[in-house]
């Protein structure tokens, strides 16, 4: 008979030691459970290493309660009060709860906690698992094509690990290390569909780009240059020339109930200003992105010295951050400095980028992100699973066999002129 294998936490060794000790003084009645304690940590752990905007991250509640129980607040207070994990201070009823990091003074040594086949809290991690896969087949037929795919996939788990104990880092170190854990046992692997933006979220799509290279297999990876600056481009010719748009998902997307009729109409006149005083940076702009130079570009016209990194992240903060910020009467710009910088370069796509964000700043960048959904996940990956090319996919990149390269390529060109009317430059790497 099979036995079924412990599920593994990596969690900080020196935290786990201080938190053993600071339950054993303090005598809770009724006991709190050692591993539930360690389930809040690993989760914010596994949270960290997915996101880039912020060190402080949500708990995945819904997860945690279903394994946890009806007294997860209670761990989450006892850890904050211990200070084993640090709050960010910041919940808005109804809008956003408290976020979380782990606290930076528990690094050295990293530690693996099992949870046996025994422990309730196996099953029920497994049992969310199950719930979370039971809705795979409410899935189009190319998507789960695209699942065995990735359930097939595998890392060089050996050198990887290696290779991950090696860096000086430590939050990189842990962040690698459950990377790998996530991938290595596949009853965690995840493959959903993200009901924000349409996004297909994989345990590859959070996997960094430094880990990539121990990928089993013959692969190379196909990006669209300047993913985000390029959609923006179409988005704004959609609503400046007021027509409609070869992107299906676009023409049939009411841009006015999405940003208001003022708003667009305000875009419209910011773009007619812009042609009145003859500045020509929205062409450039549009020029910049298609040919896969936007960010050499920006670098060119940038008065400050810059690098192309920083580059990413400006324009990160153009897309995604708020307008501003009121603190009682007062009012901030958040990244003042940074979108300055960007306006000198691109003053009218900044006034408009600004102008879309008004209503609210989470707007622009879900509608990028599910045009960028649509184009890759509903169209190139669709022709490509039809074609017999079944791709691993990374938001604005496809991973597929080396063999097929030149077969894929063509069909996302043709998918691109389809919806967009012109061919992107992309970035073909071999992994």
């Amino acid at each position: 008979m099979k036995t079924a294998k412990p599920i593994k936490l990596l969690l900080p060794f020196s935290l786990i030691c201080e938190l053993d000790k600071y339950l054993e003084s303090k005598s809770f009645k009724p006991p709190m459970k050692t591993m539930n304690f360690y389930i809040v940590i690993a989760d914010i752990n596994n949270v960290t290493h997915s996101r880039k905007d912020s060190e402080f991250v949500p708990l995945n509640t819904k997860y945690l309660k279903s394994v946890i129980g009806t007294k997860t607040d209670s761990y989450i207070k006892t850890l904050s009060n211990g200070g084993f994990i640090i709050s960010d201070e910041k919940a808005i009823p109804g809008k956003k709860s408290y976020h979380y990091k782990l606290n930076s003074y528990y690094g050295g040594e990293i530690s693996e906690i099992e949870i046996p086949p025994d422990n309730k809290l196996f099953r029920k991690i497994l049992k969310h698992q199950r719930k979370k896969s039971a809705h795979i087949n409410r899935l189009s037929p190319h998507i789960q094509q695209m699942r065995k795919e990735f359930l097939k996939m595998e890392l060089d788990y050996p050198r990887a690990i290696e290779w991950a104990n090696n860096q000086d880092n430590y939050a990189k170190r842990v962040s690698y290390l459950n990377s790998i854990n996530l991938i290595q046992d596949k009853r965690l692997r995840r493959f959903s569909r993200n009901k924000t933006n349409n996004r297909l979220d994989t345990n590859l799509t959070n996997l960094k780009s430094d880990l990539r290279q121990f990928i089993i297999g013959d692969y190379v990876s196909i990006d669209l240059k300047n993913s985000q600056p390029f959609f923006l481009s179409i988005l704004l010719e959609s609503i400046i020339y007021n027509k409609g748009s070869l992107c299906w998902y676009l023409s049939n997307h009411n841009l006015s109930k999405t940003f208001g009729i003022k708003g667009l109409r305000a875009v419209q006149k910011i773009h007619q200003n812009s042609k009145n005083s003859n500045l020509v940076d929205l062409m450039e702009y549009k020029n910049a992105v298609t040919s896969g130079l936007f960010y050499d570009h920006f670098l060119e016209s940038c008065t400050e010295a810059a690098t192309r990194d920083e580059i990413k992240e400006i324009m990160f903060k153009v897309l995604f951050s708020k307008n501003k910020i009121y603190h009682g009467f007062k009012k901030t710009i958040p990244y003042e400095k940074d979108k300055k910088r960007f306006k000198g370069v691109y003053p009218t796509v900044y006034d408009i980028v600004h102008e879309l964000k008004e209503k609210s700043n989470s707007l622009l960048p879900i509608l990028l992100q599910k045009i960028e959904s649509y184009i890759f996940i509903d169209c190139i990956c669709k022709e490509l699973v039809e074609h017999n090319i079944i791709p691993l996919t990374i938001h604005d990149s496809v991973i597929i066999k080396k063999k097929k390269l030149t077969d894929a390529k063509a069909i996302m060109e043709k998918v691109f002129l389809d919806q967009c009317g012109e061919i992107p430059s992309f970035h073909i790497k071999e992994l």
